[in-house]
């Protein structure tokens, strides 16, 4: 039966013609979907019939779910010759293509997880019949419950595991010994976020996953823009298992544990929660890393630094960005990419996000007593990366024949040298704000051909950019009544006039204001 199997996955097949008044062809599920208590009005299989003599009677006939009998039906008889047996093959959810040899869980299973949810059956040594034929289903990925005790006073908006490979390879198992198909998870293709299915509103939670040996998170978002994370780290996520997350959320945060088990199976044990890390890769040596899944392409200088040669676009858990530069939100979206009859999602790749200084330090609380230590600070970068201090930048930028990026006969560092070295230096235009009560706006004047000089492919390009740095550079205060009214650090700053064509130094950047963030890794080795 498997054998023909595999030929009818890869060759659609013409079905035998029945006996005119032949029964048609009717399944009852033994076993329910994981994602609820029985299948629902309008589900379908792909149904394949194999007969004792190994001819493919059906190939991927297509039945549908009817809850008011509880079985699948569809147009497909029974062959007229009662007294031959066949083996029936089943699988859940149907694909006008077969069985699929690969099979991707949806990233959004909030209005319903049970589409992810791949199943199948087998039984030999059925004859045709009338009546239903009772065939066995089973789970071939894994779920995930979460139980939420929710103490923090908000409802919940939205639950969300994070960052689980999501895609399955799928085989027939044609040895006749051990499970009948085997799944594996596809580890070339990328991690995603999964939103979860609500089945008790405010309390429990479920998502379909694939089988997989991974860290992951557990996001729970509350009404009002709050979100908590744990971590769960080194789940074993097995074939056929119910995963359990008991979570209780506080004002403070998630406490988790996470535990398995099935009927027929060894119980999975117990893990327990803890941080939760972003996903980070270094490939220095094809000179990229990947945090949070991103790719982000990175060069080595000749003085031994490795800097990002594209800006971030990282968002930490819990923050948003917003396209309004008058709201405070800490994290803007690219002048570029707000611009109209432009391409946001492409902006973004180009030109990365703007962050006030709040969000590049990870802080709520930057003061008189303690703006000044954030120097070298990992901040929003990856772990064994940091934001680059006022040393690091005038090594590449000072008006000295020492720097890297500087030019003799200009006599100050240009954008020319530095994209010549490969730091790909963009203008992501700056969301500005003065002082602490000041109003915040987008910088977009654009450079125009005079101000370009022969940097031509500058043109239309926003002229005010800066790139963040982590060293203070004074804490600003009003003359007369001694108020703060602003914090301010070093960052690299283009200039673009009539007579200067892309000059590059370090000036003084606002707390609150947005720019572009570059990380630096701590060290070359």
């Amino acid at each position: 039966m498997l054998a023909a199997l595999v030929l009818g996955a890869v060759a659609c097949q013409k079905s035998e013609a029945p006996e005119e008044g032949a029964a048609k062809v009717e399944i009852t599920p033994v076993i329910t979907r994981a994602t609820s208590t029985n299948f629902e009005q309008g589900d379908q299989i792909g149904l394949n019939i194999v007969k004792a003599d190994q001819s493919v009677y059906a190939n991927n006939a297509c039945l549908t779910y009817d809850a008011a009998r509880q079985s699948f039906t569809g147009e497909l008889k029974w062959y007229p010759d009662g007294g031959e047996t066949c083996s029936l093959f089943a699988f859940y959810p149907y694909a006008s293509t077969g069985m699929p040899s690969t099979f991707t869980v949806a990233a959004d299973q909030s209005i319903g997880a049970g589409a992810s949810d791949f199943m199948a059956g087998a039984k030999s040594d059925v004859r045709p019949q009338v009546s239903a034929v009772s065939l066995p289903f089973k789970h071939y990925l894994s779920q995930i419950v979460i139980n939420v005790v929710n103490e923090a006073g908000a409802p919940i908006e939205n639950v969300v595991i994070k960052d689980l490979k999501g895609t399955a390879n799928i085989a027939l198992n044609t040895s006749g010994e051990g499970e009948l198909i085997t799944v594996s998870c596809d580890e070339t293709k990328e991690a995603f976020d999964i939103k979860a299915e609500e089945t008790v509103a405010n309390k429990s939670y479920r998502v379909i996953v694939v089988p997989q040996e991974r860290s992951f998170g557990l996001v729970v978002k509350a009404e009002g823009g709050s979100t908590l994370v744990t971590g769960i780290p080194s789940a074993i996520l097995k074939q056929g298992y119910t995963y359990t997350i008991n979570a209780k959320v506080t004002t403070d945060g998630i406490l988790a544990n996470i535990s398995g088990e099935i009927t027929n199976w060894e119980d999975g044990g117990t893990l327990g929660g803890g941080e939760y890390e972003v996903p980070f890769e270094e490939h220095l040596d094809e000179n990229y890393i990947k945090y949070d899944n991103v790719k982000y392409n990175t060069i080595k200088l000749s003085n031994g630094q490795i800097w990002m040669a594209q800006p971030l676009r990282f968002v930490p858990l819990g923050k948003t960005v917003s396209s309004d530069p008058t709201v405070d939100n800490h994290i803007w979206y690219s002048v570029p990419a707000t611009m109209d009859g432009g391409d946001p999602a492409a902006a973004t790749a180009k030109y990365g996000y703007l962050y006030d200084y709040y969000a590049i330090f990870g802080t709520e609380n930057i003061t008189e007593d303690n703006y000044n230590s954030f120097e070298g600070a990992q901040g929003i970068c990856p772990k064994g990366w940091h934001v680059p201090t006022k040393a690091e930048a005038d090594a590449l930028v000072e008006a000295k024949e020492t720097a890297l990026f500087y030019d003799s006969a200009l006599k100050y560092a240009t954008i020319l040298n530095a994209n010549a070295a490969g730091f790909n230096y963009v203008m992501s235009g700056t969301r500005n704000k003065t002082t602490l009560t000041g109003n915040g706006s987008y910088v977009a004047t654009a450079i125009d051909a005079e101000k370009a000089g022969e940097l031509t492919d500058y043109i239309g390009e926003c002229s005010m950019n800066y790139i963040a740095l982590s060293t203070g550079y004074q804490c600003k205060k009003d003359s007369k009544t001694g108020v703060i009214t602003n914090y301010q650090y070093y960052g690299i700053m283009s200039t673009f006039s009539k007579t200067i064509h892309g000059k590059l130094n370090t000036a003084y950047t606002n707390i609150l204001s947005g720019y572009q963030v570059r990380c630096v890794r701590n060290s070359a080795e």
